[in-house]
Parts: structure tokens; C-alpha cells; sequence
């Protein structure tokens, strides 16, 4: 007979993410899981069941997802416990559960409808280039290089 594990590792981490055309990064989603943190931001962020807010998340350093608390040992309802209070204190945009009475709340049928615009007008992640600067900017890059390679050629000779 197996024993139960009461006590199991277990993260609540949130995305912050940016309004088309805004500065500010309210917190756009706030979650947690058991499982590995790589593999659950995958499952938010690609393929067929991709959230509509996951072009608008702001990347933080090494990863998209910030970890609000992790514990080696939280029991399921203290894991629940957490997440629902991150929720009541952060205000997430893009949360269902709990976040109902937040008056920014966006529904998700309407962030679905918002994501759909997006898609449609060709609104590039905030993070993307939109293709008007990039390439002069790469051209910029390798002349700069270039003039560099052949400085350092002629200092050497």
C-alpha cells in the first residue's frame, strides 16, 4: 500500500504583462502548479491552447514567469490558500477564478475578442520589432563592426 503525500513541492508564479500602447505592466495572470515551472509557462504561452494575453507577457531575466512563492513542502490547500490571496493583493487582468469582483478584470471571452484584433491588425508583441527600424538598425550594427574589423586589421599591420 502507497503512502500519501500530504506535503508536496509547489509554485505560484505570476506574468506581467503590458496594454498595447501603455508603459505600465499590471500583473496579467497569476497560477499555481506542482509541476515543473518551464513546462506549465509552456503550456500558457504555446500551441493550440496558448492563452490569448501571451503575446502581451513582459519577459523577466531568464525566464516570462516570475515566482511569487515556492516551497519544497505546501500541503494542496495551502498552496490554494496562497494563490487565492496573490490574486486578492496582485489584481491580475486575466484571472477567472477569484478575480471576478476586481473592477480591471477583463473577461476572457473579451481578452479572446482583443487578441483577435490584435492577430488581425498585425500588432507585433510588445517586444518585437515591427520591422520599420529593425533592419536599418542591423544595417547600422554591421557597418560599425565592419569599420571595427578593419581598424584593428590596420593597427595590426
Amino acid at each position: 500500500m502507497t503512502r500519501r503525500r500530504w506535503f508536496r513541492p509547489g509554485i505560484i508564479y505570476g506574468f506581467e504583462t503590458r496594454r498595447p500602447g501603455s508603459r505600465r505592466k499590471p500583473w496579467g495572470y497569476i497560477g499555481k502548479t506542482r509541476q515543473r515551472l518551464s513546462a506549465r509557462v509552456a503550456q500558457h504561452m504555446t500551441g493550440p491552447d496558448a492563452k490569448p494575453w501571451a503575446d502581451l507577457v513582459v519577459p523577466c531575466p531568464g525566464t516570462v514567469a516570475h515566482v511569487l512563492y515556492r516551497s519544497d513542502r505546501v500541503s494542496t490547500v495551502g498552496l490554494a490558500w496562497r494563490e487565492w490571496w496573490y490574486i486578492k493583493t496582485r489584481l491580475p487582468l486575466y484571472n477567472v477564478t477569484w478575480n471576478l469582483a476586481n473592477p480591471r478584470h477583463v473577461p476572457k471571452w473579451r481578452a479572446v475578442e482583443q487578441r483577435r484584433e490584435r492577430d488581425r491588425r498585425g500588432v507585433p508583441p510588445w517586444g518585437a520589432p515591427s520591422g520599420r527600424w529593425g533592419l536599418p538598425v542591423v544595417g547600422v550594427v554591421l557597418v560599425v563592426l565592419g569599420v571595427l574589423a578593419l581598424a584593428s586589421m590596420a593597427a595590426m599591420a
